[in-house]
């Protein structure tokens, strides 16, 4: 009983939050559904008009003759410019979720409806990356990261640093009901120069260290996210006092 209580909490608390985010953020205000059709027109567009303007990449035009543009290859080449931007959104979305994705899918052990995680995935991308845009605008994030924290150390800025967005980021994931995946906070070097933080997310009956980073601080802001594994550089381990989600 108290389980469905808390549940139904944190989903009430999930359409409060989302309806304050998404009403300041609309291009982010994609079910999954939504998500897998857009993203396909989407792509699909892209592809028909870079066949119409004969390349996929675009070429420095030929001063020779100074022959004049057309005004409908300037009218496509336009189009594609605003397709592209949106594209690179919805393909940094689709990115997260074959991470979120293949994170189950390299556990032969686990009994899953894959169906249901990608659903899954696919809305937790899509909040994450529209939460990553909205928290670099807030810590004003466009500067080296070691700058920022300095800036931070003197008083200029408020937030921003890796502790920032790791809590910030946990606090949103929080909020977004889930029966597949658990959020965490990962630490490396705790208490040292060194330190870092971010936050994880990894399938449920699976450790932390299956898990997937997401730490747009080290990219100043811009999405960025690896697998625990991967990250060479660091030695990730959960801190425990913040516990799992």
């Amino acid at each position: 009983m108290v389980d469905v209580f808390q549940r139904s909490y944190c989903t009430l608390r999930f359409f409060i939050f989302s309806f304050i985010f998404l009403s300041s953020n609309f291009s982010w205000a994609l079910s999954p559904e939504e998500f897998f059709q857009k993203h396909e027109e989407v792509t699909n567009r892209y592809e028909k008009i870079s066949q119409e303007l004969g390349t996929n990449m675009p070429q420095k035009r030929q001063k020779i003759h100074h022959r004049p543009i057309s005004q409908e290859k300037i009218k496509l080449e336009n189009q594609l410019r605003k397709i592209k931007e949106e594209k690179i959104d919805l393909d940094q979305i689709d990115n997260l979720r074959g991470y979120l994705l293949a994170s189950y899918l390299e556990q032969p052990s686990l009994s899953f409806d894959e169906n249901k995680v990608n659903y899954e995935a696919a809305k937790i991308a899509i909040g994450v990356l529209g939460e990553i845009k909205r928290l670099r605008k807030k810590y004003k994030s466009f500067m080296i990261p070691l700058v920022h924290n300095l800036f931070i150390d003197i008083g200029i800025k408020k937030r921003g640093a890796c502790k920032h967005w790791a809590e910030d980021l946990l606090e949103f994931l929080k909020l977004i009901p889930r029966d597949y995946f658990f959020v965490a906070w990962g630490e490396h070097n705790p208490q040292k120069f060194s330190e870092h933080n971010v936050a994880v997310i990894f399938p449920k009956k699976k450790s932390f260290e299956d898990g997937v980073i997401i730490d747009p601080w080290r990219t100043s802001g811009k999405p960025f996210w690896v697998n625990v594994k991967d990250d060479k550089k660091h030695k990730w381990k959960q801190w425990d006092y913040y516990g799992t989600y």
